[in-house]
């Protein structure tokens, strides 16, 4: 996803959303690629299982279903 369109879908301001990407990029759960003269945001297959792990925490402890 382009990097502007990411910050926008999460709703906060460009220095906290550079900050978390930043974090998130150091810990192997996204990488950047630029294309055509843009900056796409993508996820590691790190990224995907720690994304997986946090919707069924979310669907457990928030929803109560056991998944």
């Amino acid at each position: 996803m382009l990097r502007t369109r990411l910050q926008v879908a999460v709703g906060t301001n460009y220095d906290v959303f550079s900050r978390y990407l930043e974090w998130m990029c150091e810990r192997g759960m996204t990488y950047l690629v630029e294309e055509d003269g843009h900056q796409k945001v993508l996820l590691t297959d790190e990224g995907r299982e720690t994304y997986r792990r946090i919707v069924v925490w979310i669907n457990e402890v928030v929803h109560g279903k056991m998944g």
